[in-house]
């Protein structure tokens, strides 16, 4: 650097001392101070504190971060114990398997549980009807073909009037 530069850096930081952030900080300690010499000169015998109040963080929406809420609201008693912070405590085992838990498969052949039953299905309760249909059309056929008939008694008349298949 040359000297010409030099002077006139000196001659700038003469002229600017203080930076607006200083004079913030300045004003504010100069507040404060003012205060103290006013509750001083009202009472001498007494201390006084002033404690700064400290601005809330605005709270954003958009930042996530984890709770460490238990942590930070717990405060420790005399009267309270161990006992307390353990009954917060959560821990989880594991089961030792090496294997991921659930169907070995990730539910690819998962039964999708909103779907009928097979029994109560109509297409499978008219597929049973046509099978049954289909048998017992067969066994009426061989019985009429047969001459399978049982002759049957009833309480009003003979036993030839009525003639029913065989069941």
């Amino acid at each position: 650097m040359s000297t010409a530069s030099r002077e006139k850096t000196a001659h700038r930081n003469s002229l600017n001392t203080e930076t607006p952030g200083d004079l913030l900080r300045i004003s504010a300690c100069q507040s404060l101070t003012q205060q103290l010499r006013m509750t001083s000169d009202n009472s001498d015998d007494e201390t006084t504190i002033i404690k700064k109040d400290r601005k809330r963080k605005k709270l954003n929406p958009l930042v996530q971060k984890s709770s460490d809420g238990l942590k930070s609201r717990a405060v420790k008693s005399p009267d309270s114990d161990e006992e307390d912070i353990e009954s917060v405590m959560v821990s989880y085992r594991s089961k030792r398997v090496a294997g991921r838990e659930g169907p070995s498969d990730m539910g690819a052949t998962a039964v999708l549980e909103i779907e009928t039953e097979v029994d109560k299905d109509a297409q499978a309760i008219f597929e049973n009807a046509l099978k049954i249909n289909k048998i017992i059309d067969c066994q009426w056929l061989l019985k009429r073909t047969h001459h399978l008939c049982e002759m049957r008694e009833t309480v009003g008349g003979d036993s030839r009037e009525h003639i029913t298949s065989v069941r």
